[in-house]
């Protein structure tokens, strides 16, 4: 876009000018009525000052538009001191304009010589015949002193440009009295015109420009030109009123081109100056119509003259009806210029559109689109979320166009017998029995053969009995079985001890007297078999039998036998006592022959036993022949309370006393030990809580069948994905670890919209948002948790862009060309395009003309940088209000020095509904990475330059901002680094007039720091 008009105003500048305008119109008189034409020249050449106050002795009244400067009057008349040189002075600058005081005088009408003071009537080109004067080297400006004569050499003032712009046919039409190397421009569809020779633009006279162009013979040179118009069009010339009277003419054509732009041919025509001006061209070049004409003057007639500009019609003219016929074809054609979609074919004379083109290409990691121009398109999402058809893998990401998979998903741990695991049909963590009879592992070592049933790990439980009574058998789930030790009451199977007791894991007896096999037998030899216990084998030798009658006795058959009798007697005295009172005293028994001494049984001492214990029994006392009680050796084993759990009962002081208690404790928590007098200890199974393998994580550890059993595992799991839970064997604590699964994949939010979320410091983060954008300015991009992302296409006629709108089309709703009347293509709703923005004026009912300029109101200024980080990064933002679009071309931006007009050659300055634009002092605010503008304006040499001291910046249809205002916004004092934006939401002119909906930029753009939303949707405010 091309930036034209712009001016710097200041208030100095201002007054200087006016001060020269007010001094210089002091000096002139009121110009000869002109008619009102404005195609007629009164500014280009020179026009006399008339003195209306001459005869009042007042100040002359001064109202020329002409130019020069008035400084008095005296003309000189002598000719220059060179008198050979004919080369024409100065054209005028530094002499006062003439003023006609007094008929005769240069400046003044005249017909003829005569009637002039210098005999020089001369002719100008607006003024019909002035008297003229002798100069020396200088004329009023718009006048030139040029030598006349051979000999008598005459230096006189002539008009300086008397032919300039006159029609004309050769370069002989535009010579004349001091005026060289004047040429017949050629300047193409408008005609022949004289030119003026030229060196730079000062050497032309105002609103010319000197340009190098051709003349009629094909000559080039610089010549004086009427200086284009503001969009670089050349500008007709002004005929005179000395060329309307001559009534000069010169020939034209016009070209008749294609819709493509391309000439077809030339017309001829003629244009003369007439009373109103230079009239327009004759020649009329016009696309060929079926009318048996040359219409574009090619040579060739009605050639392309019934073309339809559909191609599924034969197109043919009827010369002698003048009529065109379209005859209906048949084949493939192309309905709407879209790549978006295919298959298009004639059908009736119509092109239809086909299918829309399927531009899936089942990646998800691309965005798929389709281009009108070039059909189907695929874009990388590079870190957009995905899924790779893994329901097992969570946090999936676009890489290189590909989906790459996440992070195992993560199931709980599973019970013995079980397998967990993630199920790929439906994600879920699904459990799993084993097979009934496979090895398992119970995690005690208390079973074996351990094995699955109905998904439970089962094992038999180990015989820990080590048939040793001085063991306490018990089973540690860690380590199996385990053999303590104990005290109690046992048999050592020796039954030469007594008083067993467990001692070191070996049962130890205490070994009995010798003389408790004493059986007072003497003739036994006593002695204890480990085995059977007390033995008495028979003896031998001498014995007592008791009968003191009989010597010689002998111990036979465990028996004392009675040796040969002693005591044969007469009487009683023959019967001799042993002394032994306790055994009865002898007599003399006659009752048989061989009298022979017996025992009187009446005098043998018995003594009652009944109250005898094994520790005193009643014995009688052969010297004294009474009984008495007399203790048993201390030790001697008894039984003083007919109880097993007093082992070890021994005689002491003729008393049985009862052994030490005997010790039941089987040291196993899972016994209730006890002693039963009849049977000894006693050790009843419990279920008591016990310790089975030091394990603090197994709880409760219980007894049960006489054996300690390690409980369930403890459950140390938090319900956190993000935490490896484990317990403490030592204390029993739970540990829920997060640094074990720092970076581990999880799920933070049950939403496909972040990826990848991801476990930091013990919790499930949610990952960035996955970027939805699928490049297509015509959809609103969003993420639905559940489905991921949508893309909502735009109402029709949104704007996406200068100069486009969104459309709904085969292809879906894209971002396509606004129709514009004007540019020569048959835009939808149009029904002919005749290459200009004027409705009507080349073919019938032309729609969807210009769009309209905007209103006050419609266009709002939105954000201002006025002092960036670099100082020529300077930009305005401005938005589009309004639900049409708006042409800005011709508006006027700028600020309160400042202006510029809008223009875009060759097209309309269009902006869109909701559309920003972005003007800006350079091609890349805020640097790399900052936004494209949409209008470069360059910096201080062709537009506007914000400063920082706080002023105004406006869009209006007036140059200095007064009137026509479309919007405008005064900022403070600038904060370097920050734009100033109207807050989100904000958008309508009563929000933008309110300074308090007006903040800072807070969002970072480019690589500079600067701070705002160019382009963009602004922040809320504060």
């Amino acid at each position: 876009m091309a930036a034209i008009g712009s001016k710097r105003f200041t208030r100095t500048g201002l007054a200087i000018a006016l001060a020269l305008l007010v001094a210089s119109c002091a000096e002139q008189a009121a110009p000869a009525p002109v008619a009102a034409n404005t195609t007629l020249s009164t500014d280009v050449f020179f026009q006399p000052k008339l003195d209306t106050s001459a005869d009042q002795g007042g100040q002359a009244q001064d109202q020329t538009t002409g130019q020069g400067d008035a400084v008095g009057e005296g003309v000189a008349t002598q000719p220059p001191t060179d008198a050979t040189d004919t080369t024409p002075k100065d054209a005028g600058t530094g002499t006062a304009a003439w003023v006609c005081k007094t008929p005769g005088t240069a400046g003044c009408a005249c017909e003829n010589n005569g009637e002039c003071d210098s005999g020089q009537c001369v002719d100008t080109p607006n003024y019909g015949k002035l008297c003229s004067a002798i100069c020396t080297d200088s004329c009023p400006s718009g006048w030139q002193c040029v030598a006349q004569g051979t000999t008598d050499i005459v230096y006189l003032c002539l008009p300086q440009w008397p032919v300039l712009c006159n029609p004309c046919d050769a370069d002989t039409d535009c010579s004349s009295a001091g005026v060289g190397k004047a040429l017949c421009v050629d300047r193409g569809t408008l005609g022949h015109f004289c030119g003026a020779a030229c060196e730079k633009d000062a050497d032309c006279p105002a609103n010319y420009t000197c340009d190098t162009v051709k003349s009629v013979t094909g000559k080039e040179a610089k010549q004086c030109m009427p200086m284009p118009t503001k969009d670089g069009k050349a500008k007709d010339c002004a005929c005179s009123k000395s060329a309307i009277a001559a009534a000069l003419g010169t020939s034209c054509s016009a070209i008749a081109k294609s819709p493509e732009g391309a000439e077809l041919g030339v017309c001829g025509g003629v244009r003369q100056c007439t009373a109103v001006g230079l009239s327009t061209c004759t020649a009329v070049a016009a696309k060929e119509t079926c009318n048996g004409k040359d219409d574009d003057c090619d040579g060739a007639t009605d050639e392309a003259a019934c073309d339809d500009s559909n191609a599924c019609t034969a197109d043919s003219c009827d010369v002698a009806a003048l009529l065109c016929a379209h005859s209906p074809t048949e084949g493939g054609c192309d309905a709407d210029g879209n790549a978006c979609t295919e298959s298009d074919a004639c059908k009736a004379g119509k092109c239809s559109i086909g299918n829309a083109k399927k531009c899936d290409d089942a990646n998800p990691c691309t965005l798929d689109a389709c281009n009108a121009a070039s059909g189907c398109t695929a874009t990388e999402d590079n870190g957009a979320g995905c899924d790779d058809g893994d329901l097992c893998s969570v946090g999936d990401v676009c890489q290189q166009g590909q989906c790459q998979p996440g992070k195992p998903k993560l199931c709980a741990a599973a019970a013995l017998c079980a397998t967990v695991a993630c199920d790929k049909a439906d994600g879920s963590c699904k459990t799993t029995s084993q097979a009934d009879g496979s090895g398992c592992d119970d995690g005690t070592a208390c079973t074996d053969k351990d094995l699955c049933a109905a998904g439970a790990c089962k094992g038999n439980t180990i015989d820990c009995n080590d048939a040793n009574p001085c063991t306490q058998d018990t089973c540690d789930a860690l380590v199996g079985c385990k053999h303590l030790t104990n005290a109690t009451a046992c048999d050592d199977g020796n039954a030469c001890t007594d008083a067993d007791t467990c001692k070191a894991g070996a049962c130890v007896g205490s070994a009995k007297p010798a003389k408790s096999c004493d059986d007072g037998n003497p003739c036994t030899t006593d002695s204890c078999d480990a085995k059977t216990g007390c033995m008495a084998i028979a003896g031998s030798g001498p014995c007592d039998d008791g009968n003191a009658c009989t010597t010689g006795d002998q111990c036979k058959d465990k028996g004392c036998a009675a040796g040969a009798p002693t005591c044969q007697c007469q009487s009683a005295a023959d019967c001799k006592d042993d002394g032994n009172l306790c055994n009865g005293t002898l007599f003399c028994d006659k009752s048989k022959p061989a009298f022979e001494c017996k025992v009187n049984p009446a005098t043998v001492v018995k003594c009652d036993g009944s109250g005898d214990t094994a520790c005193a029994l009643s014995l009688c006392d052969p010297k004294a022949g009474t009984c008495s009680k007399v203790a048993q050796t201390d030790g001697k084993a008894c039984d003083a309370d007919n109880s097993l759990c007093t082992p070890g009962d021994a005689c002491k002081g003729g008393l049985c006393a009862a052994g030490a208690k005997l010790n039941c404790d089987d040291s196993s928590p899972c016994s209730d030990d006890n002693c039963d007098p009849k049977v000894g200890c006693i050790h009843a199974n419990n279920a008591a809580p016990c310790n089975a393998d030091s394990n603090g994580c197994t709880a409760p550890d219980t007894c049960k069948g006489g054996v300690c059993l390690a409980g369930p595992p403890k459950s140390c799991d938090d319900a956190n994905t993000c935490t490896a839970d484990s317990c403490d064997k030592t204390t029993g604590a739970c540990k829920n670890d997060g640094a074990a699964l720092q970076g581990q994949g999880c799920d933070s939010d049950g939403s496909v919209c972040t990826s990848p979320d991801l476990c930091q410091a013990g919790a499930c983060k949610a990952g960035a948002l996955i970027s939805c954008d699928d490049k297509n300015p015509c959809t609103t991009d969003s993420c639905n948790p559940s489905t991921a992302c949508k893309h909502a296409a735009l109402p029709d006629k949104t704007g996406c862009g200068t100069g486009n709108w969104c459309m709904a089309g085969a292809a879906g709703t894209q971002c396509v060309k606004a129709p514009n009347c004007g540019d020569k293509i048959v835009d939808s709703g149009e029904e002919c395009d005749d290459g200009n923005a004027v409705s009507g004026d080349g073919c019938s009912n032309c729609k969807n003309d210009k769009p309209p300029l905007p209103q006050a109101g419609e266009i709002l200024i939105t954000e201002i940088m006025p002092a960036p980080t670099n100082q020529q990064d300077e930009w305005v933002e401005i938005f589009n209000a309004s639900t049409k679009i708006l042409s800005l071309q011709g508006l006027v931006f700028g600020d309160s020095n400042y202006y510029l007009a809008l223009d875009k050659t060759g097209g309309v300055f269009l902006i869109n509904p909701g559309q920003y634009m972005l003007f800006a002092a350079l091609n890349a605010p805020g640097g790399t990475g900052g936004p494209t503008p949409d209008y470069v304006y360059g910096y201080s040499t062709q537009g506007i330059a914000l400063v920082n001291t706080g002023e105004f910046v406006c869009l209006s249809i007036d140059t200095l901002c007064k009137t026509g205002i479309i919007a405008k916004v005064t900022y403070p004092k600038a904060t370097a680094g920050k734009s100033y934006q109207l807050a989100a939401g904000k958008l309508d002119m009563a929000s933008q007039n309110n300074s308090g909906n007006w903040c800072l930029g807070k969002q970072a753009y480019g690589s500079l720091g600067d701070f705002g939303t160019p382009a963009k949707t602004n922040s809320t405010c504060p």
